[in-house]
């Protein structure tokens, strides 16, 4: 048996996260698990709740435990943590989760290096054996501050299959545009001016798929929603529903939802993530990710008109085969990231010409 400590799990009865980003991130990673020990059993205990005494005891049967992406990792774990097992600092220095394997975790924000008591802490509960999967550079760096050094930067899981996808909006110019919002990070000014500038620059429809639960009660708080309501059309909140959108429609990425993002170049839709923390930021000097900072208005309107800001997605295979190679899997690594890679329809000829065409009337006329 293999035991998965996993955000993507609301509570210990089986919800799903309300935020669809941690879904995304839990496929992902079930297709590597499964991939890696096809056929065993994976036990999903939620990150959200506190554990039992019978969750302990899944812990200490499984042949190995990983935790799951997230913002597990922290300078300070008496400060800030999201470890529901424990009360005080003696659950933390003795803690019960033991031998534990990392697979796309991250940094909470950005802090100082570790202190000593949360670097031992994560000494006693993480894998000497095993190298650990992290999600940027930034995390890899600061865990070797707390005396882990058997890391690597793989990205998270669910970018594993973007490598050499373009973000560039020229490569499929459109009319119509899906945004994004998140209902945890929120900056009504800066919000609000960036779904103006968006409106402003497409003629077409602006859709908006809510990833959270609140984002839809947050778009509507904004002033250029009350402005102009009949140009949005509100999604489905369904990472399904989301997929079949993407397949049948032509649109245009930017929104603050890094995962929303993720899953759109996925579909190989040209995409902008407004980075709102360190994650869409240090994936995209790590990785390639298509980000700038929200509030940049000038860079947002740059590549709104086209100008080519970012370097092809470059996925870190060597690191993430290094991870992978460590367990002996039967599976090969090239199969695994052919199998995140979704099948996209592909323009005709005709249509890309008239797409690129487009794009160049719009830069000469604006």
């Amino acid at each position: 048996m293999i035991c998965l400590v996993d955000p993507a799990l609301q509570d210990h009865d089986g919800t799903p996260s309300t935020n669809l980003g941690d879904v995304v991130i839990y496929r992902a990673i079930s297709r590597c698990l499964t991939a890696l020990w096809p056929g065993e059993e994976v036990c999903r205990i939620s990150s959200h709740e506190p554990l039992q005494e019978h969750h302990y005891e899944i812990l200490e049967a499984a042949r190995i435990v990983f935790l799951g992406g997230s913002n597990l990792l922290s300078s300070d774990v008496l400060t800030y943590n999201q470890w529901n097992f424990a009360n005080g600092k003696a659950d933390y220095g003795t803690p019960r989760i033991k031998e534990a394997v990392l697979l796309g975790i991250g940094w909470w924000q950005y802090q100082d290096p570790p202190n000593a008591f949360t670097s031992e802490f994560y000494q006693r509960i993480l894998c000497r054996q095993r190298m650990h999967s992290v999600r940027d550079r930034y995390t890899a760096g600061q865990l070797r501050e707390a005396g882990i050094s058997n890391v690597v930067a793989t990205g998270c899981p669910a970018m594993w299959g973007l490598d050499g996808v373009s973000s560039h909006r020229t490569d499929r110019w459109t009319d119509d545009c899906l945004v994004m919002l998140t209902d945890y990070y929120t900056h009504p000014a800066h919000d609000d001016e960036f779904l103006r500038i968006v409106a402003d620059h497409f003629p077409g429809k602006l859709y908006f798929f809510p990833q959270g639960t609140g984002d839809v009660a947050y778009l509507k708080s904004l002033p250029v929603f009350e402005a102009v309501p009949a140009r949005f059309e509100i999604l489905e909140h369904s990472l399904d529903s989301l997929s079949t959108f993407l397949r049948a429609n032509r649109v245009t990425y930017v929104g603050t939802r890094l995962h929303g993002g993720i899953t759109t170049l996925a579909h190989r839709v040209p995409s902008l993530i407004l980075g709102v923390d360190n994650r869409a930021t240090e994936m995209s000097v790590s990785f390639n990710l298509p980000v700038v900072k929200r509030g940049d208005s000038d860079n947002l309107r740059r590549w709104l008109r086209g100008h080519q800001m970012f370097e092809p997605v470059s996925v870190p295979t060597l690191d993430i085969a290094k991870w992978w190679q460590q367990f002996e899997p039967q599976a090969s690594l090239a199969n695994l990231l052919q199998q995140m890679e979704p099948t996209v329809e592909v323009d005709s000829t005709l249509n890309q010409l008239a797409s690129k065409l487009r794009g160049v009337a719009y830069r000469l006329t604006n």
